[in-house]
């Protein structure tokens, strides 16, 4: 759960953000992104894609 500024629970669920890229010869910066889950597909107009995970 997100925490206030208190430190308390807000009883909202904490939101994990997707980090999104987009080629940089193609497309002028920003180049990377942290895009709320809701709005992800709204990005993939501009040329971004979701970063895949490197960690394995």
């Amino acid at each position: 759960m997100a925490k206030k500024a208190d430190g308390t629970d807000d009883g909202q669920p904490e939101i994990v953000f997707v980090t999104m890229v987009r080629d940089a010869a193609v497309h002028p910066a920003p180049h990377e992104a942290q895009v709320h889950p809701d709005e992800v597909k709204n990005y993939y107009s501009g040329g971004w894609l979701e970063k895949k995970d490197e960690a394995k």
